[in-house]
């Protein structure tokens, strides 16, 4: 259990002889401050690990000012972030809001509750928002290497034969470019795996990538990549897995070129049959800066791009082209990528080197929303027919872009084009993606199903049979 804001005090709950209680729970009839939400669903998460901050907004609601006479109370395997804002003793006025974040941090395995309970002064009012969450248990790897220096890492993976687990501890490996060239095969995959999620912090220097993959049948789960070069993780490979990455604030240092960039980039032509499963890729150079930087990018054949949250890429948040064909697009979340002059949410197409036609596509339950210039695009050369017959755009939402959906082809289907509703869209990346429940967002349940995609980004279950739009179920 934690309890504070920025300040710990003590409070003495005194009451008058003999009053009920209850006459003191509030002396307003109406409410004197309002919730962004009274729930909080953290999904399921590692023993010993910690979530994300979720943020709930306190706003005066009242016609008086607003003050918190002690600090907020939690309740549970929760614990407060560092980005709240109210402080104890500070007068709010009618209309002004304030924070307070909260994190996860189940300490065993099982279905966890709590509470964060906020309560004010004159008049005195009391409400809670309920916690919840789901402990599992970290990962069991058989690792046959546990990798703690920067040495043995680029050795692993120029070495590792198939059946291999390398199991890399927290810390951060500067690597120039990490270089992995080994694959496994169908029966026998090689993973590099973070043993705990984004604490394996892969930094890249120069001006290409941070990690560059040309192996096949490998997986790169739960690293943490960030650098000063133009890509994050550069694969060549077939049946790669890239899942559970965080990909993040790559400074394109050698400026806007023609070889372009990607937080992840799916880039040999005659490759096929990967899958970029739960990332969070964000700060993709600069917004605007350049129109070949995309978050996410895809150029071959077969492919599944889902559960992912791209935001704050330079150009596009989700690019298929080049030898792009057969690709599912489902369940991402894509916000404020580009700029009102350049790129947008996601753009599907086909062309340049290995280019032809994209066909046999599903884009479907997406949330797109406040990208600047475009929304959900398909796009083909001028006097080119890049889109076949059997692409679906089928139950995304689309919003608060200035071309909310274009299609070369056919017609989206089941397009919802109204907000979202996020708990707390902020454009930084700052707020909390989540759906709403109240109001109750339309992303909610409005999906179409897919027998293979079970749980979301945090590996909460997800509906088979009515699934939320977005990363979040």
């Amino acid at each position: 259990m934690g309890v504070g804001l920025f300040t710990m005090l003590a409070f003495q709950n005194c009451r008058p002889y003999n009053l009920p209680t209850d006459e003191l729970s509030s002396s307003a009839t109406e409410p004197i401050f309002a919730l962004s939400t009274k729930h909080i669903d953290f999904g399921t998460r590692a023993v010993g690990t910690t979530s994300s901050e979720q943020i709930v907004i306190i706003t005066n609601s009242g016609t008086s000012l607003l003050t918190f006479p002690s600090a907020f109370e939690l309740v549970g395997d929760f614990s407060f972030g560092g980005v709240g804002t109210c402080q104890v003793g500070v007068s709010y006025s009618p209309g002004e809001s304030c924070t307070a974040s909260v994190t996860f941090h189940p300490t065993s395995t099982g279905p966890k509750d709590g509470s964060l309970t906020i309560s004010s002064a004159n008049p005195i009012q009391t409400q809670q928002v309920k916690l919840a969450g789901i402990g599992e248990a970290q990962p069991i790897m058989d690792c046959t290497s546990i990798v703690t220096t920067v040495s043995e890492l680029v050795t692993a993976a120029s070495s590792a034969v198939a059946g291999a687990v390398i199991c890399v501890t927290p810390g951060t490996y500067n690597v120039g470019t990490l270089v992995s060239s080994v694959s496994g095969n169908a029966t026998n995959r090689i993973m590099f795996f973070s043993q705990t999620k984004w604490a394996a912090k892969i930094v890249g220097s120069g001006t290409g990538a941070v990690w560059t993959n040309s192996g096949s049948y490998v997986d790169i789960v739960g690293f943490d990549m960030s650098g000063s070069g133009r890509l994050g993780l550069n694969n060549s490979g077939s049946f790669v897995s890239i899942r559970g990455n965080h990909v993040h604030n790559l400074k394109v240092s050698g400026g806007c070129t023609s070889s372009g960039g990607a937080g992840i980039v799916n880039s040999n032509y005659s490759a096929s049959d990967n899958e970029i499963v739960g990332n969070l890729v964000h700060d993709i150079g600069i917004p605007g800066a350049c129109l070949g930087v995309q978050g996410i990018y895809h150029s071959n054949l077969r492919g599944h791009i889902v559960n992912n949250i791209v935001y704050r890429a330079s150009a596009w948040g989700i690019h298929l082209w080049h030898a792009a064909n057969a690709v599912t697009i489902m369940n991402n979340t894509v916000f404020n990528n580009g700029t009102v002059s350049m790129g947008g949410g996601i753009v599907i197409g086909s062309g340049d080197s290995g280019g032809g036609v994209l066909d046999n596509s599903l884009i479907a339950n997406n949330i797109v929303y406040a990208n600047p210039s475009y929304g959900l695009v398909e796009y083909c050369y001028s006097g080119q027919m890049c889109i076949g017959n059997n692409v679906v755009v089928s139950n995304n939402l689309v919003f608060a872009s200035q071309t909310r959906i274009k299609l070369v082809k056919g017609a989206d289907v089941a397009t919802l084009q109204t907000d979202p509703l996020f708990i707390n869209f902020q454009p930084d990346g700052s707020g909390d993606y989540h759906l709403s429940q109240s109001p109750r967002s339309p992303a909610i349940a409005y999906g179409i199903p897919s027998p293979s995609l079970t749980s979301d980004f945090e590996g909460k279950a997800r509906s088979l049979s009515q699934p939320s739009l977005g990363a979040y179920e």
